[in-house]
């Protein structure tokens, strides 16, 4: 039997790990991820000054253009135009400076919208204002070396835009390079030099955009694979320890209703030693998917060792009890014949906007598991197979635990406690069910 629950768990968890893998997953990934960066040493101080150093770059080209004799040739208003163009550089390279780089780099799957847009327009500056300067200029065939500069727009564009925009930056620098490549053939430069540069460019443009695109995209899933198998329990497919915690923050942060479940296995190393561990590691895992599922994608599940799991959502304190009151009637069919049973503890916040003056300020992760922790041993006192709901607003977190008694609390009148003890069923061989005292 322990082999075919091994087995049907191994394929819930798919399921699990699925139901998580959306938005929430993705954002706890990008916070790892950008702290993973941080401390390899890939800080943004490095990449914002490149970039805008770059982009002074190419102010300082269009000022030579506008001094060299093959450029401008003396035209005032095209040397307007470029001096303006290079005037330009200069604040664009500040804003870049500031720019959040890496988290950019992330964040393209994430749905960061300001920075996106951010990149989309530093990518339109970029390419219209290299095609404005190169019209600029007077000489065919420099203007048609001078769209290699587009590769080094391709640079940014490969790593910091979507797969979109990046398409659109290929076809708007290939149209370019081809309309320039036509007029300096009109113009009378040789046909054969200018197809040499503009093949050259071509290839340079595009080939490098493609070609960095490609290991980005790689390193970024390689960086997501190990950060999610950081973050996962590798025997449920829930969040571990680590992972959990950064998930609970963030909810307990939002300022929104937040409950925070604990639940533990009754009389855990009693089944490990009658049925052995392989018993034990199946029923901890189909628990976890059953965990997930009544919480559903947008909460937060995690093992936190052991057979100790919580669960974080954000919803209201009647919508919470019914999610702890199916997954608290969930053990008895894990383990067939052999009653499994679980104790929960649990705590409620209402949230800071609930009221004009909430009785609660936004709590810290280790407070809230500190009280769902004490209701979680309530439960336990009170006879196991319980649950215990937590209201923080009337918790008084001064006060020491105290002795439970009669699945009440007598030394916490602050504690307001929700309690629906069940007895223990089994299903006899006779086929009647038999309670268990």
């Amino acid at each position: 039997m322990s082999s075919s629950l091994s087995a049907r768990s191994l394929r819930r968890r798919g399921k699990v790990e699925n139901g998580l893998d959306g938005d929430l997953r993705e954002r706890q990934v990008s916070t790892s991820a950008r702290s993973a960066i941080f401390l390899a040493g890939g800080r943004d101080r490095v990449a914002q000054w490149g970039i805008a150093a770059l982009t002074l770059c190419f102010g300082i080209v269009a000022a030579l253009c506008a001094t060299t004799p093959d450029g401008t040739r003396g035209s005032v208003v095209r040397t307007t135009v470029v001096l303006a163009l290079a005037v330009s550089t200069i604040p664009v390279a500040i804003v870049m400076t500031r720019m959040r780089i890496y988290t950019s780099w992330w964040s393209r799957a994430v749905g960061s919208h300001s920075l996106t847009s951010l990149n989309n327009v530093f990518v339109l500056y970029a390419d219209v204002g290299l095609v404005v300067g190169l019209f600029a200029a007077r000489n065919p065939l420099l203007t048609v070396q001078g769209c290699v500069l587009f590769a080094v727009i391709g640079g940014f564009v490969a790593h910091f835009v979507r797969l979109g925009v990046m398409y659109a930056h290929m076809a708007f620098s290939s149209l370019a390079i081809m309309s320039f490549a036509v007029i300096a053939g009109i113009e009378g430069a040789p046909a054969g030099t200018v197809a040499y540069s503009a093949f050259v460019t071509f290839v340079a443009s595009n080939g490098i955009v493609l070609l960095l695109r490609s290991y980005s995209a790689a390193f970024k899933q390689a960086l997501r694979t190990q950060l999610n198998w950081a973050n996962t329990d590798p025997l449920t497919g829930v969040l571990n320890r680590r992972g959990f915690d950064s998930a609970a923050t963030g909810f307990l942060q939002s300022g929104r209703p937040v409950t925070l479940i604990m639940i533990d296995v009754d009389r855990f190393k009693q089944i490990n030693d009658a049925h052995g561990h392989s018993v034990g590691d199946a029923i901890l895992s189909r628990l976890a998917t059953r965990i997930a599922d009544i919480a559903g994608p947008g909460a937060a599940t995690g093992r936190l060792g052991g057979d100790e799991f919580a669960v974080v959502m954000r919803a209201s304190g009647d919508e919470a009890l019914a999610a702890i009151e199916q997954i608290r009637e969930t053990p008895p069919g894990i383990l067939g014949e052999t009653p499994v049973t679980v104790s929960i503890g649990a705590v409620f916040y209402t949230g800071a906007d609930q009221s004009a003056e909430p009785a609660h300020t936004i709590p810290s992760l280790a407070e809230a598991m500190s009280i769902a922790d004490d209701a979680l041993l309530a439960a336990k006192e009170a006879g196991r197979n319980t649950h215990i709901v937590v209201d923080a607003d009337m918790y008084d977190v001064s006060v020491k635990p105290g002795p439970f008694r009669n699945g009440g609390c007598t030394s916490r009148p602050t504690m307001r406690t929700r309690m629906r003890p069940r007895p223990a069923e089994r299903i006899a061989a006779n086929g009647d069910v038999e309670t268990l005292v």
